[in-house]
Parts: structure tokens; sequence; C-alpha cells
């Protein structure tokens, strides 16, 4: 049915936009995590001096779970000849060499690090790769629930958007297949689809021809039967006169 094809066609319509939607929105929820973790290196190197603080950033992280303690940032102080203070024990990543951002790798992995040298000392802050591709993942995919949950809601919209467009053309239909056989009235036009109503105006157009035409055909059998009345008398007396003989 028309019905059926509209909402199949609106259907696989909402279906390729919203993965597209999708897809688009992921890769810029990641683009955006990223950014903003790295504004958050950034900022804490920035805000970070000799590194008199990170004593009581090792305590507080022994205090921490395995899996918080993953999600840390780590910062690195080297001031001038004295031995590296860490917020992390036992993390050995090398200084960087100049300012900036810059990818090192470790025993675990690839690191994300933003290194900033000044005349007296060095900072570095540092992310795992792998904790930023899970925040930016779970990032990402928060932003996408909203949009593949409209999905549904969409299709759901647009078949009763199709039903609504469609229910002049099921008053039409009904119309027409509820009539009497003999009745040649106009079909309905009211609040037809522009689309529809030349196919409906000449349908009633058809009707009325139609109609015409019997009439026509009515009138000459009409017309027939009287013409043929008076000589059918007159030989019906002619034989009644004959039977007399």
């Amino acid at each position: 049915s028309l019905k059926r094809q509209f909402s199949v066609w609106m259907f696989g319509i909402l279906a390729v936009v919203g993965v597209l939607a999708a897809g688009i929105s992921y890769l810029l929820a990641l683009d955006d995590a990223a950014a903003l973790l790295d504004q958050q290196l950034r900022l804490g190197a920035q805000s970070m001096d000799e590194g008199s603080q990170l004593a009581q950033m090792q305590r507080e992280f022994r205090k921490e779970s395995s899996q918080e303690a993953r999600y840390d940032f780590v910062i690195q102080v080297w001031y001038e000849h004295e031995p590296l203070r860490s917020s992390r024990p036992g993390f050995d990543l090398a200084p960087g060499k100049s300012n900036g951002f810059s990818s090192m790798p470790t025993r675990d992995g690839m690191w994300r690090v933003y290194t900033l040298v000044y005349p007296n000392r060095t900072v570095q802050v540092s992310q795992s790769y792998a904790v930023r591709r899970e925040i930016a993942a779970s990032a990402a995919l928060r932003a996408l629930a909203p949009i593949l949950g409209l999905i549904p809601l969409l299709w759901l919209l647009s078949t009763a958007g199709v039903r609504r467009i469609l229910k002049p053309l099921e008053a039409v239909t009904q119309a027409a297949t509820t009539r009497d056989a003999t009745s040649l009235a106009p079909l309905p036009l009211e609040a037809i689809p522009q689309e529809v109503t030349p196919l409906v105006a000449e349908m009633t157009a058809l009707l009325a021809r139609l109609g015409e035409a019997l009439r026509s055909q009515q009138q000459f059998v009409s017309d027939a039967a009287h013409e043929l009345r008076t000589p059918l008398a007159a030989m019906h007396l002619q034989i009644d006169n004959i039977m007399q003989c």
C-alpha cells in the first residue's frame, strides 16, 4: 500500500540520517573531549609551582582505589638539580625538552604529555592515552544517546503524520466502496491533498460522463419503446381481425 511504502521509505531515510548524525556527533564529541582533556593538562601544568604540594598528592594517591588512581593525571616537577617530585610514586616518564604537547611511551603504553620548561624547573602533566580514549568514548556515547533515542520517536511521529495525511484518501476510498452500484454521485474533494485532487476530480468527471451515457441509453430505450408501441398495437389489431374471419 501507499501508506506502507511511505512508512518504509521514511524509516529508511530517518535511519540513514540518524546514523550519519550519530557518526558525526560521535566524532565531534571525541574531538571536544580530547580538547577538554588537553586543556586540563595545560591548566594543571600552569598552576603547578615547584612541586611542594606533590607529597600530599602522593598520600592521597595511595588512598585511592586502582580504578580511581588509573584516571588521575600524573604531575611531575624537576626543580634544578633536586630529585624528581611526582604525584604518583614510581612513575618514570622522562621530562620533555620543550614547551607543549607530546606523546611519550611508558611500560603501561603511550601517554599524552604537556610540558612547561622554566629557567629553574620543568613541570610536566601526563595522562594515559587509554584513559583518554575511555573518557572521550564515554562522553561521545552520552552525546549519541539522545540522537539514537529520537530515531524511533521520529519514525512514530512520521507514521502518525502519514496516516493523518492519507486519511482524506481513505474517506474517498470508503465513499467509493460503500456506495450503491447505481450511484453516480461525485466523490468528496474535501481536504484532499493537492497532488491527488486531479485524480479524484477525473474520477468524478468519469462518473459524470458515465451517468450521461446511461441517461442517453435510457432515453433511447424509452424512445424506441414508444415508437414500437403503435406498430405493435396495429399488428395486434390485424391479428385479431384475421382470427375472427
